[in-house]
């Protein structure tokens, strides 16, 4: 065991004692990777950081019965019952947030109200695609569209292409603090105004998704309660203007004759019925609203991107000290392998 250990000891030796001999080699090898590294570091564009913190409220309606029973009478079903009120919070937001569809709308919408380009083409502009592919991109563009849907294939394709670097090194989206709920966008980009425009319409266009999944049955059943109360009260009117008009044709006849007041006693009948039935759709029409205030979800934004907005740069000293160790590992790596090489060799 001591002779294997003492062995071990030696051959130990003997590499540290070949790589001191290369120590020239190694420091120049050291000294180029972090110049190098330097140099990239020094070039490489900077991008500015928007960050946008928001929290999403929602308040859990738990005396739903009455409204749900209400539903189930008009036949639209057990709206409260059978919503889900978590479904679309937490890391599930995050991921709606990072999904395809959202991140695509955000890319095909307008610039601002004075420019009809896209975010899209703007970004394309401001990172270099046109430089990169410009046989192939000059011939596509990606107009302000609010259904991607028209777009061609190859219109489809360079925006997958454009959402999948996006997402892969700039775009971030999670939770500001393991303590509380506040999620934070972050959108990194080399143009400042394009980096705080996009995380801006992000939240808009989560916004309104978000709304439109947690709300949408609700805004259904008021629109229904709506256009029956608008019916009810349509044919109240006319069941009005037709019991006077009953009354001044049967005005001064003989009361004996009781069937010629037959369509003024008919129309007071439908008057009545109409008035009830039209105070319970207006009850019912106004809980419904209620209904719908205390599920719409509403995110709060907490803090804005405001300019001037923070810069990502690489560091000079860090970036030369990683090229540095990262050439000085090779460098050994590669020297024992030719010693070991030529040891075989020989």
């Amino acid at each position: 065991m001591a002779n294997n250990i003492k062995e071990y000891l030696l051959k130990l030796k003997l590499v540290v004692d070949f790589l001191i001999s290369k120590w020239l080699v190694i420091t120049v090898a050291s000294i180029l990777g972090g110049s190098i590294a330097g140099f990239y570091a020094y070039n490489k564009k900077r991008l500015y950081v928007a960050s946008l913190v928001f929290v999403a409220q929602e308040e859990k309606n738990s005396n739903s019965g009455a409204f749900s029973g209400l539903a189930n009478q008009l036949g639209l079903g057990g709206m409260a019952s059978g919503y889900d009120v978590g479904a679309y919070s937490g890391d599930n937001l995050i991921e709606l947030m990072l999904s395809r569809p959202i991140v695509e709308s955000v890319l095909l919408s307008k610039v601002d109200t004075g420019n009809n380009k896209s975010i899209a083409e703007v970004y394309m502009e401001n990172h270099g695609w046109y430089n990169k592919w410009s046989a192939f991109i000059k011939k596509i563009s990606l107009p302000v569209v609010a259904d991607r849907k028209i777009l061609k294939r190859e219109q489809d394709s360079l925006l997958e292409s454009i959402y999948n670097e996006i997402r892969k090194e700039y775009l971030t989206v999670g939770l500001k603090d393991k303590k509380t709920t506040f999620i934070e966008a972050k959108m990194k980009s080399q143009n400042e105004w394009l980096s705080k425009r996009f995380v801006e319409t992000l939240v808009e266009r989560v916004s309104d998704s978000y709304v439109h999944i947690k709300a949408q049955k609700y805004i259904d059943n008021v629109a229904i309660l709506q256009k029956q109360t608008d019916s009810i009260r349509n044919i109240l009117n006319h069941a009005v203007a037709g019991a006077a008009y009953s009354n001044d044709a049967t005005f001064n006849l003989n009361p004996a004759l009781q069937r010629t007041r037959l369509p003024v006693q008919l129309k007071q009948f439908d008057i009545q019925a109409n008035t009830a039935i039209l105070i319970e759709l207006v009850k019912n029409l106004e809980e419904a609203k209620l209904s719908l205030l205390k599920e719409t979800p509403l995110i709060q934004v907490i803090e804005k991107p405001i300019y001037p907005l923070p810069i990502q740069k690489l560091r000079l000293k860090l970036a030369f000290v990683f090229g540095a160790l990262i050439a000085f590992l090779m460098t050994v790596f590669g020297l024992l392998v030719m010693r070991l090489w030529k040891n075989l060799l020989s």
